[in-house]
C-alpha cells in the first residue's frame, strides 16, 4: 500500500460511527507493517506508508488516551506501534513482563495527574492561577520526558543490548 493509498483510506474510516473499528484496522495495518518489514527487510518495507501512517495520526489524531477513540481524530494507532516498538526490542521470553511494565507505566498518567492537579489547584491562591499553573508543571513534565527521549532511546542500540542479555 503506498502513503497516498494508505491516506485515502484512513481519511475514509468511519470515525464518526464506527470509531473502534477504524481503531482496529488501524491497529491491523501496523501490526501487519511491522511483521511484514521484519521479514522482507528494507527491500520489501514501503517506509513512505510508515511515514504516512505517523504523519496522518500526528496532524489528525487527538492525543487524550491510549485507550479512547476519539473520531474523527484518534489516538489508537499509537498504542499498537508502540507495542510493536516494545516487541522489536524485547526478547520474546521477556515480552509479557515488559509490555505489563510499559502498560503500567502509561497508566501512571492517569492515577498521579488528578491527584497532582487537584492539589496544585487547591494549593493556589485562586482557581484560574491553579490550573494555569498545572498546565505548565505538567507541560514542563512533558518536555523533560521528550527532551530525555530523544537523548536516550536508541532502539537499534537498546535491542543490541537487551538481544545481548537475552
Amino acid at each position: 500500500m503506498t502513503a497516498r493509498q494508505l491516506v485515502a483510506r484512513l481519511d475514509g474510516l468511519p470515525w464518526r460511527d464506527g470509531a473502534w473499528g477504524a481503531g482496529a484496522w488501524i491497529d491491523a495495518w501496523a501490526t501487519a507493517a511491522h511483521w511484514n518489514m521484519r521479514r522482507a527487510g528494507d527491500d520489501g518495507a514501503q517506509p513512505d506508508a510508515l511515514e504516512a501512517l505517523f504523519g496522518w495520526v500526528l496532524t489528525r489524531g487527538r492525543l487524550t488516551s491510549h485507550s479512547a477513540v476519539h473520531p474523527p481524530r484518534t489516538h489508537s494507532a499509537f498504542f499498537p506501534l508502540l507495542n510493536a516498538a516494545v516487541s522489536e526490542i524485547c526478547p520474546k521470553e521477556q515480552l509479557a513482563g515488559t509490555l505489563g511494565v510499559f502498560l503500567a507505566v502509561m497508566s501512571s498518567g492517569g492515577i498521579v495527574g488528578p491527584y497532582l492537579a487537584g492539589w496544585i489547584v487547591d494549593t493556589a491562591a485562586s482557581p484560574a492561577s491553579g490550573y494555569a499553573l498545572t498546565f505548565q508543571v505538567l507541560g514542563a513534565f512533558a518536555v523533560v520526558g521528550a527532551i530525555t527521549a530523544l537523548l536516550t532511546v536508541n532502539p537499534p542500540r537498546d535491542a543490541r543490548r537487551v538481544m545481548a542479555g537475552a
